[in-house]
């Protein structure tokens, strides 16, 4: 069995809100963040070849499991005031159960990695997603077999 590991720094940015528009005949639909999507997709792609040169190895064209675990800052309503600002509050949550969702996510990651890692991301056939926060980016783990007979 192998693994590949990263990290990757950055705000996460999901993928899939639409928006459509008509620009003159035709109907135009771009992601709703379009250009963080884009960003992020980078800073993933480019990490993840910083750990495994697909060039060398090959594209990943077996079964894979995938756990990425996602980081985000926490709001500073979290937080208390004046000398209380360091401490968190009662009733703020220990897990991050806001938008953006685990799929959404897990997508902008999947995408940035076709074509980088592996061939397409029809290959993962288990995936683990948690969001949690602390300082931002995602943990990725990829484990897979180096053949399957």
């Amino acid at each position: 069995m192998s693994e590949i590991s990263f990290r990757v720094h950055g705000r996460p940015a999901p993928q899939g809100s639409k928006r459509g528009f008509v620009r003159g005949a035709r109907a135009v639909v771009v992601d709703v963040n379009h250009d963080a999507l884009m960003s992020w997709r980078s800073v993933v792609a480019d990490a993840a070849r910083q750990v495994y040169d697909a060039q060398r190895d090959g594209l990943i064209d077996v079964g894979l499991e995938v756990d990425m675990t996602f980081y985000f800052t926490r709001p500073k309503g979290h937080f208390g005031a004046g000398r209380n600002r360091a401490q968190l509050k009662a009733h703020a949550p220990l897990e991050h159960i806001v938008k953006p969702d685990n799929d959404k996510l897990e997508r902008a990651v999947f995408d940035a990695l076709t074509g980088v890692v592996w061939r397409d991301d029809c290959l993962v056939h288990t995936c683990t997603t948690r969001k949690r926060y602390g300082l931002p980016g995602v943990d990725v783990c990829i484990t897979y077999h180096e053949s399957q007979e």
